[in-house]
């Protein structure tokens, strides 16, 4: 297995980043079926607690601490993003904008009339699967099967975003000498600047319902 050179970094900072790679956080999600909305009230939910292992930091850098930072657990990627070759031969093309006729299959691009083609071709690039982000493969990931193949990438889900709350965090990404083995892996630059620019979309999508409201 090959790693990306200019994936992450050869050489880790102490401090931690948007985009590190960490291990040792477990996390929790409550599932509620019934609302929760006064202290009378009977509330039908469950609380699961994961131990993920690998995660991944959401929290811009000089926002990480004191305190808390925000994080995403890594997931094998989902097999429906195979389906389009033009990914399948690179997954982290999913990370940056791309030809929106790349977006989809060639066999849903030859099916569209000549003006919807046409509409396709003139249109700016765009994000495909847009809460999707994908980390290459390193030493540290266990490969898996995909369409018979072994995959070592991994994704994080924007939608899937929690919080941790550590005295261990001192602020501006610096931490105490006992939480420094959570670190594993740090993107370079170039990475975290896609990672900070897709965020950045996800966050900032305007509905059309608000469009006429809103001045971009």
């Amino acid at each position: 297995m090959m790693i990306i050179e200019d994936f992450y970094e050869e050489q880790m900072e102490r401090n931690l980043r948007l985009g590190d790679i960490v291990k040792g956080i477990a996390h929790t999600h409550p599932i509620i079926n019934t609302p929760f909305l006064s202290i009378q009230e009977n509330s039908n939910f469950k609380l699961e607690i994961s131990n993920s292992e690998f995660l991944v930091i959401l929290t811009p850098c000089c926002s990480i601490g004191p305190q808390f930072f925000s994080l995403a657990p890594l997931f094998e990627i989902h097999s429906t993003i195979f389906n389009n070759p033009y990914f399948y031969e690179d997954l982290t093309r999913i990370n940056r904008l791309v030809a929106p006729k790349n977006a989809i299959t060639k066999a849903n691009y030859l099916s569209l009339t000549n003006e919807e083609k046409a509409k396709y071709d003139r249109a700016s690039p765009t994000y495909s699967f847009k809460n999707f982000f994908i980390f290459k493969g390193n030493p540290f990931f266990k490969s898996y099967i995909r369409n018979k193949s072994n995959i070592y990438d991994y994704m994080i889900d924007f939608t899937r975003v929690f919080y941790v709350e550590s005295k261990n965090l001192k602020g501006n990404g610096k931490i105490k000498k006992n939480f420094e083995k959570i670190k594993i892996l740090q993107l370079s630059v170039d990475i975290r600047h896609q990672l900070r620019l897709k965020l950045s979309h996800y966050y900032g999508r305007v509905p059309d319902e608000d469009l006429p409201y809103v001045e971009l």
